[in-house]
């Protein structure tokens, strides 16, 4: 399986399990958003199974201001 990341409809960014591993049923994946200014932005996720099937979900992040 291989699992990728875009913001505001960018490029794709290949994710890492946790253990470096995407060997069993379930599996844990983090990112760091750092560079995102403030406002609204769109955060994308796309799952690709060996076969080459493709889900794809977003969801809307709003990123506060600094102090």
């Amino acid at each position: 399986m291989k699992l990728e990341v875009a913001v505001d409809d960018g490029d794709w960014r290949a994710l890492a399990t946790d253990d470096g591993l995407a060997d069993s049923r379930e599996a844990r994946f983090r990112v760091r958003l750092p560079s995102l200014a403030p406002g609204e932005h769109l955060v994308s996720v796309r799952a690709v199974d060996m076969a080459g099937n493709a889900a794809t979900r977003a969801v809307t992040v709003q990123v506060p201001r600094g102090k």
